[in-house]
């Protein structure tokens, strides 16, 4: 039975000098609470409980670990932890007793009283109680281990059970383990534990030899020497250490090896093979590389995954959130750990990339920071802050424990680790020769230091990719920036960082990343992720006063493709816009660059919220300067631009004017992925004007393309994805023509496709010009729902303004300022804010509303929707004007009829054809309305759910019986 089953017992267990008492998860010794783990309370109350009898290890295991499969080892570790808590043993009392291969058994008298009243309805309930069901373990050291010669300080543990349990099933199977780890990273504390653990173990006791304090490593066997109280007689003490040690059954823990590793090695080897019974478990900062050495790397602590929803129950299960509240508890009585600061805490420690001496410095600054400042104020802090006074020097701050670790590297080294800084995240080998390969670091020896360096816990290395990929832990890398601003290296490394990354985006380093063009489109993403911070980072630093303006001009040309893919336009316009700027005070310009940098600002405006003129001018620009440069690429992508400026600002005809200017240069040029997109561009302008026989030719054959239709950036550049775009164009020409069913198929498949890519513009083109208006015209609101939330999430989480207008278009609809009623028709107030509308989300939100806009505040262009836009203006004139306004309202309803015939939208037909019909029903004429509606209601195939066909088939039945 677990703690979380058990029910507490109103009464007090007595053995020893111990009181334990189940409800209130409480256990006292001479009238002081100790502090136990959960499972740790579990297995002594199961035991306690049940004195006299043997419990086996199944059992207990099953109390302490009911839902997980754990080794044995796990188990001594918890009763190694209760036995030094009780002081089994101590002055010949014993508590709990070994029964080999089976289980425990409690073996002191127990004694029961019942508990008073108050401390039964007490219960648990204290608010800074920590033994309840969810938290972590707690293993608490006393004052020395079994040999008496090796004293350990009490330390509370947290979250390191597993770890200690692993470590101490391995010793059971290798004589010699090292606790490898980053400075901070609690390998000592993990290391008492497990030797706590297993002090039971060995007849000859424990010995600890704390090395930190050593400057020379031939003092190693020395201080071994002293700490098992021997005399050293000679000046090689090691012979005599074999001696003693040669019949011994004890273990050694070697702790902090780093800076005397080689002595350490030859000693733990020497034990290794004189000292049979011996064990050995050291802690460094790298691996001893002794011979039988088994290596266990220290994890970092446990940090709820990024971006994680959870309650703060739920987030203190991983031991870095529970650290960070006990430690900010200590800090501030009245600190209490909220769901609105979760998720900072969850990023403070995951930026401290879970090392607990970190989390401890920064949580104890909680007592004078907020929360959120502390956040905002980290990699000045976590260097800075003060530890416990009774600290270990080196640990007082992490600036010190880096310091310690930075000291001891060999210059090489020292050099090599401050220039790695530079780096935002992880590198591959070649970037990081790109800037350590200076006259003081040789370009051949260079991979030995990154090896050393990753030996030495200090830089991370990934093998899981192609590509082996290292990476400074975040907390060292903060201290590797302030070692390259010492050294006054920062702008000489700061160079050498952009030019590496303008050369990789422009495809200049094959050997290891490849040229852009040559990659797949998941290659791409994953590679532009990988370095956006630092793209970020050196043109930040490129466009400082005094620093390389014309590397900061190339690699904003060059990365433009990595703040597309990535929907980063917001971010980019600013470093367009500032090399532009640049590129006008010189007197040459080179010509191609400025093409780019024009090309994507302009892009990069159409995502915005900026008017046409912006756009137009930059694509303006970049088309005369490609016209004289006879430069076709650049010619299409200029008017590319353009027809977008123009068509999401209405002016189809203008639209259509640059969709056969860009099929004429394509065809001209043998350009076959820009004739294909030619098409589509075509189909889409048809479309708004009206044509959609021509635009579902033209974007069928977009489908139909012998290659299959190409991703724009595929064939000269462009931003959607071609086959996402096409469905979501031919998604709406269907609607038009009255396929409602194939319309929503095709809407889907749009979006899936552009989900597929993880492209963010591509999936909000989808859902705004396919898969929302669709689903809102057929008259299914729960997908309009979903889509719209799909929208609102992606463009909102990229900041893409215009794509988040969109959004709000279909939100006016969907809420209180526009609602559909069952049947399917709309009743929506007056737009606030309307202005801000483009031109073409007007017309949209026109077509799902009764009157919204006045005629003049919907551009002339509008073909598409003006046949509905009839209907929907008359029918408010003849609600507003009841019985005035009939004869006018008929004539103007068969107006829009033909218009809807004409153009082949179907759907508008029908439900103009259904205002016909109940304006002619008002008028006594049922048979003529009746035949009128019929004719074009027979025409659909398919659709029979749809809100327009319901309507239509209702006023059907009723004029039948009228």
């Amino acid at each position: 039975m677990t703690h979380a089953q058990r029910s507490p017992t109103a009464q007090i267990l007595s053995f020893g000098s111990f009181k334990l008492i189940p409800h209130e998860r409480a256990l006292y010794g001479a009238g002081k609470r100790l502090h136990l783990g959960g499972r740790a309370f579990d297995i002594l109350s199961t035991l306690v409980e049940r004195a006299g009898v043997l419990v086996t290890k199944e059992e207990l295991i099953a109390t302490a670990w009911p839902d997980t499969v754990v080794e044995e080892a796990n188990l001594r570790v918890h009763i190694g932890a209760l036995r030094k808590a009780l002081g089994d043993a101590r002055g010949g009392t014993r508590f709990i007793e070994s029964v080999v291969g089976r289980g425990y058994c409690f073996v002191a008298p127990v004694s029961q009283e019942a508990a008073p009243a108050s401390d039964v309805n007490s219960g648990n309930g204290s608010p800074d109680s920590r033994d309840t069901p969810d938290s972590r373990d707690v293993i608490v050291l006393e004052s020395s281990l079994v040999s008496g010669r090796s004293g350990m300080a009490s330390r509370r543990m947290l979250g390191r059970d597993e770890q200690v349990g692993s470590i101490v099933e391995i010793l059971t199977r290798h004589r010699l383990v090292t606790i490898v780890g980053p400075g901070g990273m609690g390998k000592t504390t993990v290391a008492h534990a497990v030797a706590a653990g297993t002090a039971s173990e060995y007849a000859d006791g424990l010995c600890l030899v704390d090395l930190a304090s050593l400057t020379d490593p031939g003092l190693v066997p020395t201080a071994l020497a002293s700490a098992l109280g021997l005399p050293v007689l000679s000046q090689d003490a090691i012979p005599d250490l074999i001696a003693h040690l040669a019949d011994k059954r004890m273990l050694i823990l070697l702790d902090n090896c780093e800076h005397v590793i080689e002595a350490a090695a030859v000693l733990v080897e020497s034990i290794y093979d004189g000292a049979t019974q011996v064990r050995i478990l050291a802690t460094s900062r790298e691996s001893l590389r002794a011979a039988y050495e088994c290596v266990y790397r220290l994890p970092p602590l446990e940090i709820p995954p990024a971006p994680a929803r959870m309650s703060v129950a739920s987030a203190l299960r991983f031991s870095a959130i529970e650290l960070f509240d006990e430690r900010a508890r200590a800090s501030r009585a009245d600190f209490r750990l909220t769901e609105t600061d979760l998720a900072l805490v969850a990023d403070i420690c995951r930026r401290l990339d879970g090392i607990p001496l970190a989390i401890e410095l920064v949580a104890a600054r909680v007592g004078l920071f907020s929360i959120a400042c502390l956040s905002t104020q980290l990699d000045g802090l976590f260097l800075m802050n003060q530890g416990r006074r009774t600290a270990l020097a080196r640990h007082k701050t992490l600036k010190a424990a880096l310091d310690w670790s930075y000291n001891f590297l060999p210059g090489n080294e020292q050099i090599a680790l401050r220039r790695l800084g530079i780096f935002q995240g992880a590198f591959t080998f070649e970037s990081a020769r790109a800037v350590l390969a200076f006259e003081d670091v040789g370009g051949s020896d260079i991979f030995e230091i990154l090896v050393a360096l990753v030996a030495k816990s200090l830089v991370t290395v990934s093998v899981s990719a192609e590509v082996p990929m290292f990476r400074l832990l975040d907390t060292a890398r903060c201290y590797a920036v302030v070692k390259l601003d010492e050294a006054s290296e920062s702008d000489l490394v700061c160079s050498r960082h952009a030019a590496h990354f303008c050369g990789l985006l422009a495809g200049g380093d094959p050997k290891t990343d490849r040229q852009i063009e040559r990659q797949t489109a998941g290659d791409v993403v994953a590679l532009y992720r990988r370095v956006v911070d630092d793209i970020r980072a050196a043109l930040e630093w490129c466009f400082l006063p005094g620093n390389d303006l014309s590397c900061g001009i190339a690699l904003s040309a060059v990365s433009a493709p990595l703040w597309f893919e990535l929907s980063l336009m917001n971010e980019y316009r600013r470093y367009a816009q500032r090399a532009l700027d640049a590129i006008a005070r010189i007197e040459e310009p080179d010509g191609q660059t400025e093409m780019k940098l024009l090309l994507a600002l302009g892009n990069a405006l159409l995502h915005g919220t900026q008017p046409l003129a912006s756009m137009e001018n930059a694509f303006a620009r970049c088309l005369a300067i490609a016209e004289k440069m006879g430069d076709w690429t650049n010619e299409l992508r200029a008017v590319h631009g353009l027809f977008h400026a123009h068509y999401i600002h209405a002016n189809y005809e203008t639209a259509v004017q640059l969709a056969h200017r860009f099929g004429a240069v394509s065809r001209k040029n043998s350009a076959h992925g820009a004739g294909v997109l030619a098409d589509r561009l075509l189909a889409t302008s048809l479309h708004f004007l009206g044509d959609q026989a021509a635009a579902r030719r033209h974007i069928e054959r977009v489908l139909d393309a012998p290659s299959g239709p190409k991703t724009e950036a595929q064939s000269v550049g462009f931003l959607l994805n071609q086959r996402s775009a096409a469905l979501t164009m031919l998604a709406r020409i269907l609607w038009m023509q009255g396929f409602p069913e194939q319309a929503m198929l095709r809407a889907a498949q749009a979006v899936e496709a552009a989900l597929a890519t993880g492209h963010t513009i591509s999936l909000c083109h989808a859902l705004a010009l396919g898969a929302c208006p669709v689903a809102l015209w057929v008259g299914d609101i729960e997908a309009a729902r979903r889509y719209k939330a799909l929208l609102l999430e992606h463009a909102g989480k990229c900041r893409l303004l215009h794509w988040v207008g969109w959004a709000n278009t279909y939100e006016l609809v969907l809420t209180g300022n526009g609602s559909l009623d069952a049947e399917g028709a709309v009743d929506v107030a007056d737009c606030a804010g309307s202005e801000l509308l483009t031109p073409i989300q007007r017309e949209t939100l026109s077509t799902f509303g009764t009157h919204r806009f006045s005629q003049k505040s919907i551009h002339s262009d509008a073909r598409w929707s003006a046949a509905e836009q009839l209907r929907v203006e008359i029918e408010a004139t003849m609600k507003a004007y009841p019985g005035g306004a009939a004869g006018t309202g008929e004539q103007v309803l068969l107006d829009a009829m033909n218009l809807a015939r004409r153009q082949g939208a179907l759907s508008w037909e029908l439900r103009i054809a259904c205002s016909l019909a109940k304006l002619m029903s008002d008028q006594g004429r049922a048979a003529e309305a009746r035949a009128l509606l019929n004719a074009t209601y027979l025409q659909f195939a398919e659709g029979e759910g749809t809100a327009d066909m319901r309507l239509a088939k209702s006023l059907l039945a009723t004029l039948a019986t009228g």
